[in-house]
């Protein structure tokens, strides 16, 4: 996950969820704007792309994966990468997966169906 260090507002992009419609388009979204965007259906796939070096990175994850959950991957991404920016999507309630990503320092929390804007804003907001 790396990024031209030159580069103030573009970041690498680790997009996981299960839902291959969501991992087939958000790439389109952010590669447009310039970033590196990597892709995963599940917690464990997305941990071979994520040990390279990491300049700018960023996670958005679906709380509730198959395997290892979001919250899981990215407390496991944060030890190698403390720069780590995250953004989880669920269609659980809150109440639901509060507890799941309470540990999870300065996550960023969407609820499904999320709007093409409103995840556009909020990479926008954490690469400031």
């Amino acid at each position: 996950l790396m990024t031209d260090q030159t580069a103030n507002n573009r970041a690498t992009i680790l997009i996981v969820d299960d839902g291959p419609d969501i991992v087939g388009l958000m790439p389109m979204v952010f590669e447009g704007a310039g970033h590196t965007v990597l892709t995963a259906l599940d917690g464990e796939s997305a941990l071979p792309p994520a040990n390279s070096t990491v300049f700018r990175p960023l996670l958005i994850a679906d709380v509730v994966l198959p395997g290892m959950s979001g919250p899981q991957l990215a407390e496991r991404l944060y030890a190698d990468h403390p720069a780590l920016s995250v953004i989880f999507t669920t269609g659980y309630p809150l109440e639901q997966v509060a507890a799941d990503i309470a540990p999870v320092p300065h996550a960023m929390l969407l609820m499904k169906p999320v709007r093409i804007k409103a995840l556009a804003r909020a990479v926008s907001k954490l690469l400031r």
